[in-house]
């Protein structure tokens, strides 16, 4: 065991367990470790406010996940200069998404210009495209008053990078970009789901260009309503797109709409989560799958903000922490439930909140 500041590494049963002001391991029956030492078992305890494996604390807020061969990289915001502007972006590698490896910075600040500490830069996401042999990071980039929001573009040979800065657009026809993600389709097709939110004028879907660095034109029209914090999957031919309101750092209420095709129709806004979302915002949705099925985890930010809220309000990232919760899915129909502690079977990519078995 390795005690440090931030967090404590445990080994029990063969399993590893981050923790931070997590509360005490709940018993398990002599059985059920039995069933358990030769399984994957992933101990997933929320709010969540981790150490790597050097005993630092682990900052990826606003990020994304990516499975490399049997490795998972998390990609997340640096904390950022003066609580605001952009200081890059981090890399984490876990081979059970327990144990976190610091790969180190994959996207670093400029001096000056595009994605500089000039800029305020979030939400990293990453994806492989098959056809360049590129991975491409995309985040938000907007002025010190969210002004003028738009994409970058980096890329990389590699995984955990470094990057290097590749351009910048905005949106279809023109559009401000806010809060983003990026979803790969089956077909190996990009896009970006976005917030319009500076234009008064919805949630978008655009389609992205083959080489993933710049936007080809609109797919989609989501919402006509202002919302922030994009964040989707697909399951059985489905897509189900995620969404906050926007309220700044304070929590809200979540919701979601699905479709069957990126054009739509996209279906009625329906709640998800409480009324704060069990106090996050959504980073990212990513899937667990294995022998016996997929888990679709939803992955929150807890920002810290003490109570403050609007565009330039300091968040406390040093505090921040994060939750994760499986998804739990009824054809077109999705929500979440907390769960103080979960425990995911990474081989069966199944998951359970009263068992250590697979």
């Amino acid at each position: 065991m390795r005690v440090a500041a931030g967090g404590l590494l445990a080994a029990v049963a063969g399993i590893v367990f981050l923790s931070g002001a997590w509360p005490a391991p709940a018993r398990v029956s002599p059985k059920a470790k039995v069933k358990t030492m030769n399984q994957p078992i992933a101990v997933i305890r929320n709010a969540m406010n981790p150490a790597d494996q050097e005993g630092r604390k682990l900052h990826a807020h606003g990020g994304s996940m990516i499975k490399v061969g049997e490795k998972w990289c998390w990609f997340g915001e640096k904390p950022r200069y003066r609580n605001w502007f952009f200081d890059g972006v981090n890399c984490y590698s876990s081979p059970d998404l327990q144990r976190w490896r610091y790969e180190g910075t994959a996207l670093s600040a400029s001096e000056t210009g595009n994605l500089s500490h000039s800029k305020v830069a979030y939400r990293p996401k990453v994806v492989y495209n098959s056809r360049t042999a590129k991975y491409v990071m995309m985040l938000t980039e907007c002025s010190a008053d969210c002004s003028d929001g738009h994409l970058c573009f980096a890329t990389s040979d590699t995984v955990t990078g470094p990057y290097t800065y590749s351009g910048w657009c905005y949106g279809a026809g023109g559009k401000h970009v806010m809060d983003m993600t990026v979803f790969k389709d089956d077909d190996g097709q990009a896009y970006v789901f976005y917030s319009a939110n500076t234009d008064r004028t919805g949630h978008w879907v655009d389609r992205l260009s083959d080489d993933y660095l710049s936007v080809e034109a609109n797919a989609g029209h989501p919402s006509t309503h202002d919302r922030d914090a994009p964040c989707v999957f697909k399951r059985e031919g489905r897509y189900f797109l995620y969404f906050s309101e926007c309220t700044g750092w304070s929590p809200n209420q979540g919701h979601y709409v699905t479709a069957s095709s990126l054009a739509g129709p996209w279906s009625e806004e329906s709640p998800f989560g409480d009324a704060a979302t069990y106090r996050s915002q959504g980073s990212f949705i990513f899937a667990v799958t294995g022998a016996s099925g997929v888990t679709f985890i939803y992955t929150g930010d807890r920002w810290n903000a003490a109570g403050s809220s609007g565009a330039g309000d300091p968040c406390d990232y040093q505090k921040s922490e994060y939750i994760w919760l499986p998804i739990r899915i009824t054809g077109s129909r999705m929500s979440i439930r907390y769960e103080e502690q979960w425990f995911l079977n990474i081989r069966a990519g199944t998951w359970s909140a009263r068992s250590l078995g697979p």
